[in-house]
């Protein structure tokens, strides 16, 4: 597989989880509003509840009142429970997401590296081709003046 190709599905996977991580640290930022909510509604409640029950509250609505106060408990409890779960799930898809990100790092190192390998062979060739073209002008330049001087020996005489 071409290098390129490889480096372009690298960063395809990276950004996917990334965005799955932004999902999932949206649902994360949700259940955290949910659990502030229903405190702040237990709050409420067991105030409510304390004055009434100071007020003389019948028995059977103190019974009532107490299931549904457990009942409200149980969902805040159910609540932080989805709360560590997000959290858990986000710090999962983070070292993914760090994981992936190193990964791309590591390939987009390895294509510059060959990039600078074949400049450098490229510049290695184009040297070793000027050379030679210096060393054939050199030749020619040589019979030439070789050519000429025995010419000019033979119209001296």
């Amino acid at each position: 597989m071409n290098l390129g190709v490889l480096l372009n599905y690298r960063s395809q996977v990276e950004e996917a989880l990334r965005t799955e991580l932004s999902r999932m640290q949206g649902v994360w930022h949700e259940a955290e509003a949910v659990v502030r909510e229903l405190e702040g509604l237990a709050e409420k409640e067991s105030t409510r509840y304390l004055v009434d029950v100071q007020a003389g509250l019948a028995a059977e609505e103190v019974v009532g009142r107490q299931g549904e106060l457990e009942a409200l408990a149980d969902r805040i409890r159910r609540a932080k429970a989805a709360v560590l779960e997000s959290q858990q799930r986000c710090g999962e898809k983070l070292g993914e997401v760090l994981a992936a990100a190193q990964e791309r790092r590591k390939l987009e190192l390895v294509d510059e590296r060959q990039q600078r390998r074949a400049e450098s062979d490229a510049n290695r060739q184009e040297q070793h081709d000027l050379d030679e073209l210096a060393g054939r002008r050199y030749l020619a330049e040589r019979r030439n003046n070789s050519t000429a001087e025995e010419g000019g020996e033979g119209h001296e005489g």
